[in-house]
């Protein structure tokens, strides 16, 4: 099969079908991953909205032809754009709770990315203070130590506009990679239990996030709700 071809070397696997993998030659997967992660800086940078092809193709330095090759539509594009997104951010948390002291250490680093920073907001991707650079070396999204997922574009604008397309499976996915971080981060702290405690604190910091928009939650409120649910304190 043969279509728009990127030499441009890419750091960074996009998530392809085994029968794509089996047809498209590595520049032409490396074209997709090219446009996974213009898409994944869009949102990141401006929210699910700023992800359309026009954009995405101006931010990846393609055609718009390019783009409708290697993505169906736009709720494929969308999907490809989030994912890639939460990998990446999946991947940046994974790396600071590895060098944490120890596994109560590494499960409040992975809490804080669910909490407002002191003094600001989320950005519209989700992201705060993302850390300036438009495109990264790698071409991913660029992350800041603070980075956070305390915003509704993620949680909410995604699901509601996946899940009536029957995009399940992608917002399940989603939501899979980041529980997995919470398993991992409890199962160091030798709690019993470690996947039930990560998914109920998953799911409150979920909600905690969604009340955060309309009035935030005292600190000192969530930390007793995280440590009750998790078996770990919150605070050192």
């Amino acid at each position: 099969m043969t279509g728009p071809a990127v030499s441009e070397p890419v750091s960074e696997p996009a998530a392809v079908t085994a029968d794509q993998a089996a047809r498209w030659s590595p520049n032409q997967q490396a074209a997709r991953v090219r446009i996974a992660q213009a898409a994944a800086r869009l949102v990141a940078r401006s929210g699910i909205a700023a992800c359309t092809t026009r954009a995405v193709a101006e931010e990846a330095g393609l055609t718009k032809s390019t783009v409708h090759y290697y993505v169906d539509n736009a709720g494929e594009l969308v999907d490809l754009a989030v994912l890639t997104f939460l990998r990446q951010f999946a991947d940046h948390v994974r790396q600071h709770m590895e060098v944490a002291a120890d596994g109560p250490a590494a499960f409040r680093v992975l809490v804080s990315t669910f909490l407002p920073s002191e003094g600001g907001s989320a950005e519209p991707g989700g992201a705060a203070e993302p850390g300036g650079d438009r495109t990264p070396e790698g071409g991913g999204v660029e992350l800041g130590e603070t980075a956070r997922l305390n915003s509704l574009v993620l949680w909410t604008t995604y699901l509601a506009h996946a899940w009536p397309r029957g995009a399940h499976a992608e917002v399940l996915t989603c939501f899979e990679t980041i529980r997995a971080l919470f398993e991992d981060a409890i199962g160091r702290c030798g709690v019993p239990d470690p996947a039930e405690r990560a998914r109920a604190v998953h799911l409150y910091l979920l909600g905690a996030v969604q009340h955060n928009i309309m009035r935030p939650l005292p600190p000192a409120e969530v930390a007793r709700a995280v440590t009750a649910l998790s078996g770990v304190p919150l605070h050192q």
